[in-house]
């Protein structure tokens, strides 16, 4: 008998054994009151889901989920404001901004009020792996109704659960983006956690964001739709300003001590500055970790010929090869194309190269190069290629065989990020290098997000900054932590530019095979295009440079990719978003009715995250 457990999993799992939930009608989901417990054993009034993961639960209840939910929240200012646009019905709109745990916090507590209204509750993630942890606490909790839907499922579980959801038999859901367009009846939550990520956009066909459409169905729903985050975007904080303003300042965790080295005094190409090598070498010494992030792959971005200047481009994207070493090669960060590191240029026949800039792998060489006797560790995608090598990675380190982590924004990223009493910035201002109108907001969020990793026990560590822009209002910002400080100057500078939140933007993108055919349609569409301009009205005060376009290109695209290697962009700014839509349309079937089959491609994609 000891056997007959494992072979009704592998029963369920195979499809032999089929598992079903039946419920009446008026189906009112359970509280957390459903679960019994035993010593330390626990017991589910209902069977998990159809087709659920078959491995052992755990029988303990962790320590921040017993935390969550023994919770009062009578004194809390963001629980009351959600309980009182619950009890009001109808749709409303409602960001939450605050620390991770007290969001968790108010998540569960706003279930339990949803199910016990007899309702439904669809909560998204960014990522799939933090929609599954999402929906194993949920169910840790005692919510037994509970489905987690993503992409990732083979195509028989999505059925199954897509079939169960539209059934009335689940009163949870937990997800991704694409669970927001799934039958969840009689839906009166939906939750957006970490509402800035920009993995809540879909960059490919149809182009939409989760935060729009939770709008729309919220709306059709007459749900409650509220977005949690911790920094917020600037779409969320231009709509709800004053909210979020309060939240900012209501914040009083303790921050870590933030210090900014100024490059620029310092001989050209030093990587780890005199006060960060001292940090690093106290906390080391008195037998603390160290975490150095540094958001750029490889060993150098670029090997460059010391006599004529020119560095290796990728035949196929024509962008410079990254470097990389052990093995050593180069490598194309768009298409992946590998070449063989060259001996000699290609253009003058030279044979001394020069590196530019700096990558975590030659961040690592020059850790192990000062400290030989300390353990280094490289967490970056190249290094860490599987969710089961990062798990690995991140408990040496906590076990304290690493002593010495560097990393990309990875590390940031992971669902219990490491922590340590030192973390250290060798360039902070990486990311505001990069040609994009929303590379200062990344950078912001980013660096937000890394400070909470420093942490000597209980205590707030140290966070070391070097860059040579120490002025920008993002690293002040940073500095000060006065986050309201970067939100007010970077929407400032937005309005005064044209760009979202006080606009919209929509990439026009034109990609075809044959470089004429492309080129032709090009030209079509940038002269209808001025046209459409002309006919608009003038842009409103603040919401633009007035006089100035509002329609850029055409411009080559700088990831053409794939077989179709020739891509072309417009970008069009516009504070009426209904009219745009009405004249591209009327452009669209011009260039139907001109090119009927023409093998050339056009796109329009709204509010994109990268514009390339």
């Amino acid at each position: 008998m000891k056997n007959v457990p494992d072979i009704l999993t592998r029963g369920k799992k195979k499809g032999w054994i089929i598992e079903q939930t039946t419920m009446p009608s008026g189906f009112n989901a359970p509280g957390p009151a459903r679960v019994s417990s035993s010593g330390r054993k626990r017991v589910r009034s209902v069977s998990p889901g159809l087709f659920d993961s078959p491995e052992e639960e755990s029988t303990d209840l962790p320590e921040s989920v017993q935390r969550k939910a023994s919770c009062s929240f009578e004194d809390n200012q963001l629980w009351t404001h959600l309980l009182r646009a619950l009890q009001a019905g109808g749709f409303q709109e409602v960001p939450v901004v605050g620390s991770e745990s007290l969001r968790q916090d108010l998540l569960f507590k706003m279930v339990e009020n949803i199910l016990d209204r007899g309702r439904r509750a669809l909560i998204l993630a960014p990522e799939v792996r933090q929609a599954e942890i999402l929906g194993e606490q949920l169910r840790l909790l005692g919510n037994n109704y509970v489905e987690v839907y993503h992409g990732h499922l083979s195509l028989m579980v999505r059925a199954a659960r897509w079939e169960r959801i539209r059934r009335g038999d689940v009163g949870i859901v937990a997800g991704t983006r694409s669970a927001l367009f799934l039958p969840v009846p009689n839906l009166g939550l939906i939750w957006i956690n970490q509402e800035e990520d920009p993995s809540y956009k879909d960059e490919h066909l149809p182009y939409f964001h989760a935060r729009e459409v939770a709008r729309m169905r919220g709306e059709c729903e007459q749900a409650l739709v509220v977005y949690g985050s911790t920094r917020p975007s600037l779409e969320l904080y231009g709509r709800f300003k004053g909210q979020i303003s309060e939240a900012l300042e209501r914040s009083s965790r303790q921050v870590p001590q933030v210090e900014t080295i100024d490059l620029r005094s310092l001989p050209y190409g030093t990587i780890l500055s005199p006060v960060l090598l001292t940090r690093m070498t106290r906390a080391l010494e008195e037998g603390e970790q160290v975490i150095l992030l540094l958001n750029r792959k490889g060993f150098s971005s670029a090997l460059m010929c010391r006599d004529c200047g020119k560095a290796p481009m990728c035949t196929t994207c024509g962008v410079p090869l990254k470097l990389y070493q052990r093995p050593s090669r180069l490598v194309c960060s768009y298409c992946e194309g590998i070449r063989p590191t060259p001996e000699t240029c290609p253009t003058c026949q030279g044979t001394v190269f020069r590196f530019s800039g700096t990558g975590t792998q030659r961040l690592e060489e020059e850790v192990v190069r000062l400290f030989p006797a300390v353990s280094v560790a490289r967490f970056d995608r190249e290094n860490v290629k599987t969710t089961e090598a990062a798990d690995a990675m991140l408990c040496q380190f906590r076990l304290r065989d690493i002593r010495v982590l560097i990393g990309t924004e990875l590390v940031v990223h992971q669902s219990h990020p490491p922590t340590a009493s030192v973390i250290g910035f060798p360039q902070a201002d990486l990311g505001l290098h990069i040609p994009d109108f929303r590379s200062a907001e990344r950078t912001f969020q980013m660096l937000s997000k890394a400070l909470t990793l420093a942490r000597n026990g209980q205590e707030p560590g140290e966070v070391i900054l070097q860059t040579g822009i120490p002025d920008h209002h993002v690293l002040t910002a940073i500095g000060h932590q006065c986050p309201r400080m970067f939100y007010d100057q970077e929407l400032e500078l937005r309005e005064v530019l044209g760009y979202p939140p006080a606009t919209h933007v929509i990439l026009l993108v034109v990609t075809g095979a044959q470089a004429p055919r492309v080129q032709g349609v090009v030209n079509f569409l940038h002269q209808r295009l001025r046209e459409f301009e002309a006919r608009r009205s003038p842009c409103e005060e603040g919401k633009g440079i007035i006089g100035t376009s509002m329609i850029l290109g055409p411009m080559a695209s700088k990831k053409p990719g794939g077989t179709k290697k020739n891509r072309v962009l417009f970008l069009i700014k516009t504070d009426d978003l209904s009219e745009a839509q009405r004249g591209l349309r009327d452009i669209q079937r011009e260039y139907e009715a001109e090119f009927p089959k023409d093998p050339v491609v056009v796109e329009f994609n709204v509010d994109p995250i990268d514009i390339q």
